[in-house]
């Protein structure tokens, strides 16, 4: 499987491309976010730079993103670009999005580590099933 990529967001609200990182890397990397579930920031830029990453795959630019409102309030957004097939497709056909509210840091762990061993279309089909 290609690499995964972690993004981040800076106090600016740029995106912050990091290197490939392994699943424990990564699960590392969500638990430092959540571990700021409860912080109290003054600046809403403050606020989204500790809260809110990201893991994309290099191969096909899926991504999920998570922003740890609250510890039991984590939005999770995946993405799965659509390859275009046919020029109708590239011109209606746009990224496949699912997104969920996660209740718990087992639930932000689980999603990460699907991300990091299922294909995205599975992935997708689950979360949606869960609606």
């Amino acid at each position: 499987m290609a690499g995964i990529v972690w993004y981040s967001i800076d106090r600016e609200l740029n995106t912050v491309d990091h290197e490939p990182v392994s699943l424990a890397e990564a699960l590392e990397i969500a638990q430092r976010y959540y571990g700021n579930a409860d912080k109290e920031h003054e600046q809403a830029e403050d606020a989204i730079a500790e809260t809110m990453f990201g893991f994309e795959r290099e191969s096909d630019g899926a991504f999920i993103e998570l922003c740890v409102n609250g510890r039991s309030r984590v939005s999770c957004k995946l993405e799965i670009p659509r390859p275009a097939k046919s020029w109708l497709s590239r011109v209606f056909g746009g990224p496949t999005q699912v997104e969920r509210n996660l209740e718990s840091w087992s639930e932000v762990a689980a999603r990460i580590e699907e991300f990091f061993s299922l294909e995205p279309a599975v992935m997708a089909s689950r979360l949606r099933a869960e609606a």
